[in-house]
């Protein structure tokens, strides 16, 4: 398993943050980022940005955790 400062310290993490931090719109992804995604999720990291898919995530997971909760009560 790949520790997380290694993902980190990859090269397309660097590429990746170095283009937001470069870009004049932070919703603007560069071409040679592009390639990597299809366009459904390109369409999102442009609406919402390069975090979109952390943001989502922890979204998902609150949204669960609720769920998971919400049935345990339910059982008892």
């Amino acid at each position: 398993m790949t520790a997380m400062s290694d993902v980190y310290k990859s090269d397309e993490m660097t590429a990746l943050l170095a283009a937001k931090k470069d870009s004049a719109d932070p919703h603007d992804i560069p071409p040679h980022i592009c390639e990597w995604f299809s366009d459904e999720s390109l369409e999102v990291l442009r609406c919402f940005g390069l975090e979109a898919p952390v943001l989502l995530n922890r979204y998902t997971c609150k949204m669960e955790d609720a769920l998971l909760s919400e049935q345990k009560m339910g059982i008892k």
